[in-house]
């Protein structure tokens, strides 16, 4: 035969723990309700951007993240990756892996705006082409030609620094 004192412990527990969940049950059905209305995962109470873009990649308070890597830099007149390159893009495909991705080519100012758009065109080809087969689902793909120079143009270091791919989260 169970123990008088036991029943009663057990009695007291299962007591406390029927009123505690009808606490939490009528707490949770006083609150009020929090949607997500631009979609990007956080409430609207916690949303500080309420209108990011759908798609976007988003921080803890819903603001867009606007991330921009270096993927790869190339020799003159050459959409071919280097060799040195790869292992860097490899360790990137984790990372980026459930972002909007785009690639964005680049040239230095020799040669026409015209070929220097399909050049950047080209680069940025190459490093989604590469990416998609190490396992991201796909990339958008901008070529900016000469457009948007990160170093002087007038410098064969700075021509070098420029014909680059940068991948960012969003289409900039």
């Amino acid at each position: 035969m169970m123990d008088i004192k036991l029943l009663r412990n057990i009695a007291v527990v299962s007591a406390f723990a029927f009123s505690l969940s009808g606490c939490i049950t009528a707490k949770e059905m006083t609150a009020p309700m929090d949607g997500d209305d631009d979609g990007d995962g956080v409430l609207n109470s916690l949303d500080e951007c309420p209108n990011t873009p759908a798609g976007a990649t988003v921080n803890a308070q819903g603001c867009e993240i606007h991330l921009r890597v270096d993927a790869a830099n190339f020799a003159f007149d050459s959409a071919e990756l280097d060799a040195s390159e790869l292992p860097g893009l490899e360790a990137l495909v984790e990372t980026l892996q459930g972002m909007s991705l785009t690639a964005h080519g680049y040239t230095d100012s020799i040669g026409t705006e015209e070929y220097n758009l399909g050049l950047s065109e080209r680069r940025a080809a190459a490093v989604a082409e590469f990416m998609v087969g190490m396992g991201l689902p796909g990339m958008n793909i901008v070529g900016h030609g000469e457009a948007d120079p990160i170093a002087s143009n007038d410098t064969k270091e700075g021509r070098a620094q420029n014909r680059r791919v940068e991948i960012t989260t969003a289409a900039q």
